[in-house]
């Protein structure tokens, strides 16, 4: 039952088999995730731990916050983290959200490897109020490059820079100089990665530090918050070193300039896929923000162009292509509103149906689905209908492929359920063909 920690469904199920499986089920859905988001969080699990230690054996997740208003303040948490995690023999997933090193001595994160040594999956996720103290990033970067080196099994790598925007220039002289010196005592394989908005030096240190990289599976953020050649340099960095290994990709879009042309010179690395030509699975992922400059800058051209950069002739193992939009609580019924906001988001869709279209014509055994995720709390299966509605309208060209084509609607979002998330709960199906 322990090999189903990470199945809550299949726990759940487990408890109403019989009476015998039940304290056991109960346990591991009670303690196999653990969420500290204060000091007094962090003083009760000691607490718990102490009273009864066999608690910790069903201990596999763990995730350390620190509340945003505590900006760059250190507390014990920050400090002494370490050592919960020395008693907790079977964690393999690690968040740190937040986290400052500022009350880590040197010799403290050097010693990391004495409590990350179990760790299968590292996210890390910061802000500005995270280097708020120290006024620059290559104050924070070394300890985040500390955090993955002291991983030894470490497969999964998640990181997460949220920055309101980035001035930062990669044409700098060698800005991971700093972290020169931050190599593994042992070779760390990367199977699994996650970027979204990293700051420049950890950006260089990954790409051409000590770390091996060859994803099977990799998700890269485009964001108007990071510098247009960063993200130009950094997205070819990333699918240069996946190379023939990766096999999964999700691209995900969040407050873009608008595209004068697909075409666009500056997009040619970002989408070149000529050195993965095994990738098997497409997600391209659109997340509308919660306020007016997130609707104005929903740019489908960017899926459109992502598509038209895969070369015909090869990526023969590409069977699965998903479009997901994802709303926040700015829309109350669909993203059919969205649509009537703003004539420049109608003629994106006109780039993406011919995009999509010609995509399908040349690619008759890829199975392509829309799906839309709508999170405000007055959403309905009618308002999905009416999304049903306008994609029809708006995807004329896709309809008239001899292609069938899945359009999914759903209110409830598993990150978890499938790299880089899914839909999940009672959904709305429909098909165009």
């Amino acid at each position: 039952m322990e090999q189903l920690w990470d199945d809550r469904s299949a726990l759940f199920a487990c408890s109403l088999t019989c009476r015998a499986w039940l304290p056991r089920a109960r346990t591991l859905i009670q303690y196999a995730y653990v969420n500290i988001t204060s000091y007094n969080e962090y003083t009760q699990i000691e607490k718990m731990l102490k009273k009864r230690p066999v608690i910790a054996q069903f201990i596999r997740h763990i995730s350390i916050s620190k509340p945003r208003a505590s900006g760059s303040r250190s507390n014990r948490v920050d400090r002494e983290w370490p050592l919960l995690l020395q008693r907790l023999p079977a964690v393999e997933f690690l968040m740190l959200r937040n986290w400052s090193s500022c009350a880590m001595s040197n010799a403290a994160l050097k010693n990391l490897h004495l409590s990350l040594s179990r760790i299968r999956t590292l996210s890390v996720v910061y802000s500005e109020l995270t280097t708020q103290r120290t006024g620059n990033h290559s104050r924070f970067t070394e300890p985040i490059a500390r955090l993955v080196c002291a991983c030894p099994q470490l497969t999964s790598l998640k990181l997460s820079h949220k920055l309101r925007r980035s001035s930062e220039s990669p044409n700098v002289q060698d800005p991971h100089l700093h972290l020169a010196n931050v190599v593994p005592a042992w070779p760390i394989h990367i199977e699994s990665l996650e970027i979204a908005g990293v700051a420049v030096p950890l950006d260089y240190w990954l790409l051409r530090g000590p770390i091996h990289l060859a994803p099977r599976r990799l998700l890269l953020q485009f964001s108007n918050r990071t510098g247009l050649y960063h993200i130009e340099w950094r997205h070819a960095g990333y699918l240069r070193q996946a190379g023939a290994a990766l096999r999964e990709l999700v691209l995900v879009f969040e407050f873009m300039w608008r595209l004068q042309s697909q075409s666009d010179p500056r997009l040619n690395a970002c989408f070149s896929l000529v050195e993965n030509e095994h990738l098997e699975t497409l997600h391209l992922q659109y997340n509308c923000g919660n306020h007016e400059v997130g609707v104005r800058e929903f740019n489908l051209e960017y899926a459109a162009s992502a598509l038209s950069h895969i070369p015909t002739h090869s990526h023969h193992a590409l069977r699965h292509v998903r479009i997901t939009f994802k709303l926040s609580t700015v829309v109350a019924e669909g993203i059919y509103n969205i649509m009537q906001l703003s004539p420049e988001v109608a003629s994106g869709w006109a780039v993406l149906d011919d995009a999509l279209s010609l995509f399908i014509r040349r690619r008759p055994q890829t199975e392509v689905e829309i799906e839309i995720y709508d999170e405000h709390p007055q959403g309905s299966l009618t308002a999905g209908y009416g999304t049903v509605v306008f994609m029809m309208i708006f995807l004329t060209k896709v309809q008239a492929v001899p292609h069938r084509v899945k359009i999914i609607y759903g209110r409830k979002w598993d990150p978890s359920a499938d790299f880089g998330g899914r839909t999940t709960g009672e959904l709305l199906e429909h098909w165009l063909e």
